[in-house]
């Protein structure tokens, strides 16, 4: 009888073993996704940062500006480059070596919405004539960033805008 109670008693245990077992496996997978989420959505943080910058926006929205039938995405190409360079990560392997592990694939766009009114007030809204007459011009930046070999990615947008001078363009931007 003994012997029969100990043997239930060992086949509980063991079943108890490996549903922890299982469990802390499971908890393993989850901890390591949202950890690639959140570098996903931190290099796409990064990126919308270096992008809100006036100077890359100037330069990025002419040739959308220029095109009068649409207002197509225009890709900031150096921002891309270190999307896809700077925010890959690296562990020392046991040989010394560094081994990449995560593999960091994205891309930056901006987009011209339009113009709008500057508000009254400001020394920019001053009514002077028409080619001088200073408007809001307004942009998208997006990014989106994968993790190559996984499933995690981030897409952030940001709009702002910048004063310039008016130009009658109107946008394609749409609310998400």
């Amino acid at each position: 009888m003994a012997l029969l109670v100990s043997l239930v008693l060992l086949v509980i245990s063991s079943l108890l073993a490996v549903a922890t077992l299982s469990g802390t496996r499971l908890s393993e997978r989850v901890a390591g996704n949202e950890q690639q989420k959140s570098i996903a959505f931190e290099a796409a943080e990064s990126a919308v940062e270096q992008g809100y910058q006036i100077g890359v926006v100037q330069m990025a929205l002419p040739p959308s500006i220029v095109d009068r039938a649409t207002s197509r995405p225009v890709e900031i190409a150096d921002i891309n480059t270190r999307l896809s360079t700077d925010y890959d990560q690296f562990k020392t392997a046991p040989n010394g070596r560094e081994v990449q592990f995560v593999d960091i694939e994205g891309s930056l766009t901006v987009q011209y919405c339009g113009e709008f009114v500057l508000p009254e007030g400001t020394d920019l809204s001053v009514n002077l004539d028409d080619s001088s007459r200073k408007t809001g011009l307004m942009f998208d930046i997006n990014s989106v960033v994968a993790i190559d070999g996984d499933a995690a990615s981030s897409d952030h947008m940001v709009r702002g805008y910048f004063a310039g001078p008016a130009t009658g363009q109107t946008g394609s931007c749409v609310s998400r």
